[in-house]
């Protein structure tokens, strides 16, 4: 085993929802405890204790059948501000140790760190981050060679565990591993994996490189070496604050303004043909509604709150779409959901309700929430439902990287946004923001994301 430490280290925080609620409530630790978007029944846990994941009951499941598992279950709604607080005081203690820190959700950054010093460092950071944060917050974690190998040290043990992995440990380690344990496979290249009799990472880690090239290119590369413990992801280093850490889903809309047919963003063919696609597939904000009804005008302004978040998260990347979709799910599938509050399963009989979805391009690029609300009522008036509404999930699809036109007309959309995207990037979400949106923060209020920050 070598004598010096990898360099990547990812700190994960445990139950990091849950956690920081019970360090702010005394009397709720120590008990299973769940925290929600929506205290509704029909609604998911966006985390839960480490008493009650214990149970039974971890991230994504429902209030209804939580309390069905522990009746005296604790269900607080989430408080994003008080998170991002806590991610804030996080990332400063973690760059007292390190120039290079990648926070990379709301609750797990990555940091460079000196490859003689690590051990030191990690038990320093759990120590500080229970002694200047809070006494009942623990964190696991990972050292490996690559950020990969970072993140699976950091999953090996919970709560408050501490991993190291070596390149060499990797038959040892991979031998009582799934696909779906590692970062990054998810089941569509479990699939195309499995079409060459790889099912294992043991098989991944001993296949022939050169297959992996021929077959699947540069992705097939980047896998085979990360699986490999090769460096290939560098650490992002950020100055970003909880504000930012949390943009997947928060840094909150702005006025939107009926937009002219000009703030279409129409380009040449030469020059839609040469755009480069982006990696980030879709941008896109859902919410789970803590009412039902069958109002599809009341329901038209959720649309709009959750087009505005999602439209600028995307213009943050520089990115417009060319295509738009929106999704709905209704309460009718099972007769006993509708009469007792019984919340449907893939194992209940009823199943699992309509579902509405449409995807669609559209000529030229949008870029704007009203924008991407005009494109949705297009499918939405034409839709009719059956029963209540109790999911909607809309976005943009079809991206590529904006483009700056020369126009010989003013813009007054384009040369709008920029503005309000300051003010609310300054002042907080929808600090500014369209009338029909001014009942609305209780439909779709602020969320924690769980994806990559970027």
């Amino acid at each position: 085993m070598p004598t010096r430490l990898p360099r990547t280290m990812l700190i994960d925080m445990n139950s990091f929802f849950a956690s920081v609620e019970q360090q702010a409530n005394p009397l709720w630790r120590g008990r299973p405890l769940g925290v929600g978007n929506s205290l509704h029944e029909t609604s998911c846990l966006i985390g839960t204790s480490k008493e009650a994941k214990k149970l039974g009951i971890g991230t994504g499941t429902s209030i209804y059948k939580a309390k069905r598992i522990y009746p005296n279950i604790i269900v607080t709604r989430s408080d994003p501000d008080k998170y991002r607080e806590v991610n804030d005081q996080m990332n400063r203690i973690f760059r007292d140790y390190s120039p290079s820190v990648e926070p990379y959700s709301i609750d797990e950054s990555f940091l460079e760190i000196p490859d003689d010093k690590g051990l030191l460092i990690a038990a320093e950071i759990k120590r500080r981050i229970k002694s200047e944060i809070g006494e009942w917050l623990t964190c696991s974690i990972g050292i490996g060679e690559n950020k990969f190998l970072a993140k699976l040290a950091g999953a090996m043990q919970k709560p408050d565990g501490l991993t190291v992995i070596w390149r060499d440990q990797l038959p040892e380690i991979y031998k009582h591993k799934q696909l779906s344990d590692l970062w990054g496979i998810a089941r569509g290249w479990q699939k195309r994996l499995a079409k060459l009799n790889i099912t294992s990472p043991l098989q991944l880690l001993d296949y022939p490189v050169q297959n992996l090239i021929s077959l699947f290119g540069k992705p097939g590369f980047d896998i085979w070496q990360r699986v490999n413990g090769l460096e290939i992801d560098s650490i992002e280093s950020s100055p970003l604050t909880g504000e930012d850490v949390t943009l997947v889903t928060d840094e909150g809309g702005f006025l939107g303004y009926p937009s002219p047919g000009a703030s279409r963003h129409p380009l040449p063919q030469g020059e839609r043909d040469n755009l480069k696609e982006t990696s980030q597939k879709s941008f896109g904000n859902s919410w789970v509604l803590n009412f039902r009804t069958t109002d599809k005008e009341k329901l038209k302004s959720v649309i709009l709150r959750l087009a505005e978040k999602a439209s600028r998260r995307m213009r943050r990347e520089g990115l417009m779409a060319s295509g738009i979709y929106l999704s709905v799910s209704l309460t009718d599938a099972c007769p006993q959901r509708l009469s007792t509050g019984h919340v449907c399963n893939q194992a209940c009989d009823g199943g699992r309700g309509s579902y509405f979805h449409k995807s669609r391009k559209i000529k030229g690029f949008i870029e704007t929430g009203f924008e991407l609300y005009e494109q949705s009522l297009k499918v939405w008036d034409a839709w009719k439902f059956p029963s209540e509404v109790m999911h909607i999930a809309v976005g943009f699809t079809y991206l590529s990287p904006k483009v700056k036109q020369l126009s010989l007309f003013v813009d007054r959309n384009a040369t709008l946004t920029p503005v309000l995207d300051s003010i609310n990037n300054k002042y907080g979400e929808f600090a500014i923001r369209s009338g029909l949106l001014t009942k609305t923060s209780d439909f779709a209020p602020d969320a924690i994301a769980f994806t990559h920050v970027t």
